[in-house]
């Protein structure tokens, strides 16, 4: 039984959720060590992933049951139990995350209407596009230059590819390297100069964009070009909910306070 993770954060890029293998050794939370599979995480570096089936979690007085998860060996530069897939544990009820109150909430016995509804303020909503189990969202930059970005509350930035800078016309200088550590090594971006970024018609906000080069889609069929990631200083101030089903994404403009929609 997980419950109440006070350590754990939550990320909505993820496909599914993910546990500290130190965290599920030290609890005795068994997963199949035996079948390894390869990915590779935003930052480019590899990951040694193991399946594991949770019996059940517990969060904010809501309790599911049996929940898929991944298992892998976090850097020591994070004290993380794990990080937790909303668009995938929570898949079958609305989840919100809240980043005015900087809570997490889950709505069992509530439809996406009822939420929508209840809220005060004006929503928008985007339409999720989804690549190799990840969600993604059209945006605009600068007012005029369209991409899909990844929807990842846990970038610590907006970010732009190499490419879609160089298009956009955003200025960045290969020399200015940023280094910083990520949940399996280490990342790398490059500072530039900021610019307007918005989602689903609403309205654009000023921001510092940090480029990096960005792994190639793993779809050869149908490919996804990405072209950036939608990070946490676009989501500060605003309440973003997650419907079922994984279609959409509905969001307050950012702000400071306000209804909570509950």
């Amino acid at each position: 039984c997980l419950s109440d993770w006070s350590s754990d954060v939550c990320s909505s890029d993820l496909a599914t959720t993910l546990l500290s293998k130190s965290y599920c050794d030290r609890l005795g939370i068994p997963y199949l060590e035996h079948c390894p599979h390869s990915a590779w995480d935003g930052a480019g570096n590899e990951v040694v992933l193991y399946p594991t089936l949770i019996d059940r979690v517990s969060i904010e007085g809501v309790t599911l049951r049996t929940c898929t998860a991944n298992v892998a060996a976090f850097s020591p530069k994070f004290s993380l139990a794990g990080i937790i897939s909303p668009l995938d544990t929570f898949r079958g009820m609305p989840s919100e995350l809240d980043l005015v109150a900087r809570v997490l909430r889950l709505f069992p016995n509530q439809t996406t209407a009822e939420w929508v509804n209840a809220s005060s303020e004006p929503l928008w909503h985007a339409d999720l596009y989804w690549d190799d189990g990840n969600p993604y969202v059209r945006a605009t930059v600068n007012g005029r230059f369209h991409g899909y970005f990844l929807f990842d509350s846990g970038a610590v930035a907006n970010i732009v590819t190499v490419p879609f800078a160089q298009s956009a016309g955003i200025e960045f200088d290969l020399k200015d390297e940023i280094h910083g550590p990520a949940l399996m090594g280490s990342a790398m971006h490059f500072r530039s100069a900021g610019g307007t970024l918005a989602v689903g018609g609403s309205a654009p906000v000023a921001t510092e964009f940090f480029v990096k080069q960005i792994r190639a889609t793993t779809d050869d069929l149908a490919p996804l070009a990405c072209s950036g990631y939608i990070g946490l200083p676009w989501m500060e101030g605003r309440r973003i909910l997650f419907p079922p089903g994984g279609s959409q994404v509905f969001f307050t403009e950012p702000h400071r306070g306000g209804n909570r929609g509950e």
